[in-house]
């Protein structure tokens, strides 16, 4: 049987949080941001030890809703 992990966050260096403010607001802000971005190495090793087979991923917080409408619709399409 294959495990798969839903919910799993990430986030991209365009729409992340700020250094310091919002979810980066505390003392291991720094590396839950770089947890965030990545979707490579640490996180695949991260998945092997805990014996996920599969993570389905969607952005955090800030996200789309931190642009304009018009970065909006453009980082969409």
């Amino acid at each position: 049987m294959r495990t798969i992990a839903l919910e799993e966050h990430f986030w991209t260096a365009e729409l992340a949080a700020p250094a310091g403010t919002g979810p980066l607001a505390r003392s291991d802000g720094q590396q839950l941001d770089a947890a965030l971005r990545d979707l490579d190495k640490a996180r695949i090793a991260d998945m092997d030890a805990a014996g996920i087979d599969l993570q389905v991923v969607s952005h955090a917080q800030p996200a789309a809703q931190g642009l304009t409408e018009a970065d909006a619709v453009a980082a969409a399409r």
